[in-house]
C-alpha cells in the first residue's frame, strides 16, 4: 500500500510540476487564454485520475496543487480584469464616435461631413473590442448614422437640378440639328463647337452626351475640303477643350501620354523606313520600291508634325 501510495504521490507531483511551470506570459488575447485554460483543465483531470490518498498523505500534495492552480488563476483572472477595463474604454471611445455621425447625418456641408464621416469610419475600425452584450447595438446605431448621411450625400451629388437639366434638353436638341444638317463650312462647324460650350457644362451622369457631339463634329469636318493636319488639329482641340471645362485633369494627362506614345511610335517607324532605303543605295530614284518607301516616309513625317502640334497645344493648357 505504502508503495502505491507512494507513486500516487510521484505521479500527482509531477502533474503539479507541469502545472506550475505552465507559461502564460505571452498569452495575448482571449482566444490565446481560451487555449491555456483548457490545457489547465486537461492537466487537473490528470491530477485527480492518478488516484485517492489517504488525507495524512495526500495535505502536502493538495496545498502544492491548491498553489500552482491559484498561481495560474491569478495570471487569467489579471488578464481579463484589464480586458474588462480596456473593453470598457473602447466602448466610451465608440459612443463618442456614434454621437458625431449622429450629429453629421443631417449636415450639407458635403466637404466637411464626407472627411469627418470617413475619418470616424476609419478610427471605428481602429478601436479594438468592446463588451459582447454592447457590440451589435453600438455596430447597428453606428452604421445606421453613416449610411443616412453617405446615402444623402450620394443622392445629392448624383441628381440634376432644374438648371442641369435645362442645359441636358438644350444640348440633346442642339445635338439634333448639327445631326440634321446637310450643309456646312469651316466657319459653321466653329460656330458650333462654341455654342455647344456656351450652353453650360453638362452633369456628370449624362457627359455621355460630349461623346456623340465629338463624333457630329468629327463628321463635319470630315467633309470640309481642309488638309489632314488642321483637320486632326480641329478634332484634337474640340475634344481636349471639352475635357478641360469638365476639369478632367485625369483624361488630359492620360491625352497627353498618349500623344508622346504616338510620337514615338511614329518616330521608330521611320528609323526602320530610312534603314531599309539602305538596303537599295544602288537602285535608280524612280524605282517603285524605292518611291514606295520615301513615300511612306514623307507621310510619316507629316503625321509626326501632327502630334508635335497636338502636344504644343496640350502644354499651353493651364490645368
Amino acid at each position: 500500500m505504502k508503495s502505491k501510495y507512494q507513486e500516487i504521490i510521484n505521479e500527482k507531483l509531477a502533474i503539479v510540476a507541469r502545472l506550475d511551470a505552465y507559461d502564460t506570459s505571452k498569452n495575448k488575447t482571449h482566444k490565446e487564454w481560451r487555449s491555456s485554460i483548457d490545457d489547465v483543465e486537461k492537466l487537473r483531470q490528470e491530477y485527480f485520475n492518478a488516484g485517492k490518498l489517504p488525507y495524512a498523505k495526500s495535505e502536502e500534495v493538495w496545498l502544492k496543487f491548491k498553489a500552482a492552480t491559484k498561481k495560474f488563476n491569478s495570471a487569467k483572472n489579471h488578464f481579463y480584469k484589464d480586458e474588462k477595463s480596456e473593453q470598457q474604454e473602447n466602448l466610451k471611445k465608440k459612443l463618442a464616435l456614434i454621437e458625431i455621425a449622429e450629429s453629421l447625418k443631417e449636415s450639407e456641408d458635403w466637404n466637411m461631413a464626407t472627411e469627418a464621416m470617413k475619418k470616424i469610419q476609419s478610427d471605428w475600425k481602429h478601436i479594438g473590442h468592446v463588451p459582447r452584450k454592447f457590440s451589435d447595438d453600438i455596430w447597428t446605431k453606428f452604421k445606421a448614422a453613416c449610411n443616412a448621411y453617405f446615402d444623402r450625400y450620394h443622392e445629392q451629388k448624383n441628381a440634376i437640378s432644374k438648371e442641369q437639366q435645362e442645359v441636358v434638353d438644350a444640348k440633346k436638341a442642339f445635338l439634333e440639328t448639327i445631326k440634321e444638317e446637310k450643309t456646312h463650312t469651316k466657319e459653321t462647324v466653329l460656330e458650333a463647337i462654341s455654342t455647344w460650350k456656351e450652353l453650360g457644362p453638362l452633369p456628370r451622369d449624362v457627359r455621355h452626351l460630349e461623346g456623340k457631339f465629338n463624333k457630329q463634329i468629327d463628321r463635319l469636318l470630315e467633309g470640309l475640303s481642309l488638309d489632314k493636319k488642321e483637320v486632326s488639329m480641329l478634332k484634337f482641340v474640340n475634344v481636349v477643350d471639352g475635357l478641360l471645362a469638365t476639369e478632367d485633369f485625369r483624361r488630359l494627362d492620360s491625352e497627353q501620354l498618349f500623344v508622346r506614345k504616338k510620337m514615338d511610335e511614329v518616330v521608330k517607324e521611320m528609323q526602320q523606313l530610312e534603314n531599309n532605303l539602305g538596303f537599295f543605295s544602288n537602285a535608280k530614284d524612280d524605282n517603285p520600291l524605292v518611291l514606295n518607301v520615301k513615300n511612306r516616309v514623307e507621310e510619316f513625317k507629316e503625321d509626326l508634325e501632327i502630334w508635335k502640334e497636338k502636344l504644343r497645344y496640350l502644354r499651353k493648357l493651364d490645368y
